[in-house]
């Protein structure tokens, strides 16, 4: 099972910019959030309950960070939130990278 995920902020410093909303679509449902924590507890969740594979796009430089940063005084959940970044999760921009050696941008797909 594959889950689609993104988040906007209002820049590209994770430490400064701030959580604008994600959206993620999960069984055919759109769910949208307004608050990093609840985001990333919803994220946590779906993949304990469904071994569903998170899938982004420049997720792992940025949205798992960002997240991770935003709930950094919540040990356990920024902890949760690694592991899903490394064992539950396709980057489609790494992907590309990885396997074409250069970068490309969400338009040129």
């Amino acid at each position: 099972m594959w889950s689609y995920f993104d988040i906007e902020t209002t820049g590209l410093d994770i430490v400064q910019c701030q959580f604008t909303c994600g959206v993620v679509a999960h069984n055919s449902e759109m769910h949208t959030f307004e608050c990093p924590y609840k985001l990333s507890e919803f994220l946590v969740s779906i993949v304990q309950k469904t071994q569903t594979t998170l899938v982004t796009f420049n997720g792992l430089s940025f949205d798992f960070q960002f997240l991770a940063a935003k709930v950094s005084d919540n040990a356990p959940l920024a902890k949760q939130l690694a592991t899903l970044a490394t064992h539950n999760h396709l980057d489609i921009m790494f992907a590309f990278l990885v396997n074409h050696g250069y970068y490309a941008s969400m338009a040129s797909f």
